[in-house]
């Protein structure tokens, strides 16, 4: 899946309330931290989409959610 890839830094940096009812909060993933590119289009994010083109997109692995059974 591909997705906006960043370090935890740049999680824990870009983590919060943008706009009036939206939050990005970045999910962990095997190679660091992703977002999915729909953040790329949203309006609500527009405060913060420069930062997010700067991060490199692409194939991201999904970690199994400890809260699902096996």
């Amino acid at each position: 899946m591909e997705m906006i890839l960043l370090t935890e830094s740049e999680a824990n940096a870009i983590r919060g309330n943008y706009g009036r009812y939206s939050a990005l909060d970045p999910i962990k993933v095997e190679e660091g931290y992703a977002l999915p590119l729909a953040f790329l289009n949203d309006p609500e994010f527009a405060t913060v989409h420069d930062t997010l083109v700067s991060f490199p997109i692409q194939e991201v692995t999904l970690l199994p959610d400890p809260e699902l059974p096996e």
